[in-house]
C-alpha cells in the first residue's frame, strides 16, 4: 500500500524542519568556536609584542559575536528537539526500513542535542574569561600601536603583566571548551550519517509513488 500524499507532505515538512533547525544549531556552535579561536590567536600575537599584527588579528575576533552565537544556540536547541519530535510523529507516513531510518534520526538527533547542550553549558560558563581577554587585548593593542612601548620586547612584557591574573582561569576555560568541542564531534558525525541514510530510504519510498 502506497503512503497517502498528504501524509508524505507532512513528513517532507518535518524532514525540512529538522534540517533547518539542525543547521541553525550547528552554525551557532561554529560561531562560538570561531570567536574563541580568533581571540586565542590574537592572544598569541599580543604575547609577541607586535601591536600592528595584533590589531589585524583582533579585527577577526570579538567576544560579542561568540556571546551572540551562544544566545542563538540556547534559542535553537529547543526548536531542534521539537522538530525531531515532530519528525517522529510524522514518520507514520511510511513503514518498514524507511520508518526505522527516520526513527533512528530522531534517536540519534536527541543524543546529538544533549551533547550540544553540554557544549553550550561549558561555553557559557567559560565565556566571561573570553570577554575579559577581549577587553585586555583591545586595551593593549590601543597602546601598542601608538608607541606606548619602546620595543616589542617591552610591549610583550607589558601584555604578560596585563593578563597575568586572568591567565589561570582563561587557560582552564580554554581546556574545558576544547574538551566540550571534541565531545560533540562524534554525535554530529553520527547524526549526519543517519540523516543521509534516512534520505536514501525516503528516496526509495518516493520512487514507488505513482506519477
Amino acid at each position: 500500500m502506497l503512503p497517502a500524499t498528504g501524509s508524505l507532505t507532512r513528513l517532507d515538512a518535518a524532514v525540512r524542519a529538522v534540517s533547518a533547525d539542525r543547521k541553525a544549531v550547528l552554525s551557532a556552535v561554529d560561531g562560538v568556536q570561531v570567536a574563541a579561536t580568533a581571540l586565542d590567536a590574537t592572544d598569541q600575537v599580543c604575547a609577541t609584542g607586535r601591536g600592528v599584527a595584533a590589531r589585524t588579528a583582533h579585527g577577526k575576533a570579538s567576544a560579542r559575536t561568540g556571546q551572540a552565537a551562544l544566545g542563538l544556540l540556547a534559542a535553537q536547541l529547543p526548536a531542534y528537539r521539537s522538530s525531531l519530535t515532530s519528525l517522529g510523529a510524522a514518520s507514520v507516513a511510511v513503514d518498514g526500513a524507511a520508518r526505522r531510518a527516520l526513527l533512528r534520526v530522531v534517536t540519534v538527533g536527541r543524543a546529538e542535542a544533549d551533547a550540544l547542550e553540554g557544549f553550550r553549558v561549558v561555553a557559557k560558563r567559560g565565556w566571561p574569561q573570553y570577554v575579559a581577554l577581549d577587553a585586555a587585548e583591545d586595551l593593549w593593542i590601543s597602546r601598542a600601536v601608538t608607541s606606548w612601548y619602546r620595543t616589542d620586547a617591552e610591549a610583550a612584557a607589558a601584555y604578560a603583566l596585563l593578563v597575568e591574573d586572568q591567565r589561570p582561569s582563561l587557560d582552564a576555560a580554554r581546556a574545558r571548551l576544547g574538551v566540550a568541542a571534541a565531545a560533540v564531534h562524534a554525535p554530529i558525525t553520527t547524526e549526519s550519517a543517519t540523516l543521509a541514510a534516512a534520505d536514501r530510504a525516503l528516496a526509495s519510498v518516493r520512487g514507488t509513488q505513482s506519477p
